[in-house]
């Protein structure tokens, strides 16, 4: 975890400065849905911003990484989804969903294969 330490300030700056930067756009926005949807987007922008290093952190293995960095994302697109006001019924959450994981699975097969070799 030590490996971690020296990017935990970097991460949460960067969060701050998405927010922050989010919360001011949409504050000058007159229309409601389209200002919660730009903090639904800046939300996710962060949370990737945030959890980007979990990869840096290598003496973990590949597989707990991955899982971490699933689970924050999850956590932090599901946020994202009621901010933004995107889900409505069950049939967006299903969807919602899918989407999630069929992103996750594109995204994490990329680069997979991308840094295998590194």
């Amino acid at each position: 975890m030590t490996e971690f330490r020296s990017y935990i300030k970097s991460s949460i700056l960067r969060v701050i400065l998405i927010l922050g930067l989010a919360l001011i756009i949409s504050f000058f926005i007159k229309d409601a849905q389209q200002s919660r949807s730009i903090l639904g987007a800046a939300i996710i922008a962060a949370g990737i911003a945030g959890a980007w290093h979990i990869y840096d952190i290598n003496s973990w293995p590949l597989k707990k990484r991955i899982g971490l960095h699933t689970l924050v994302m999850f956590l932090v697109v599901v946020l994202a989804y009621l901010v933004g006001g995107w889900i409505k019924t069950w049939t967006d959450v299903w969807i919602g969903l899918a989407a999630f994981v069929g992103n996750g699975i594109v995204l994490c097969s990329l680069g997979y294969f991308f840094f295998k070799d590194k």
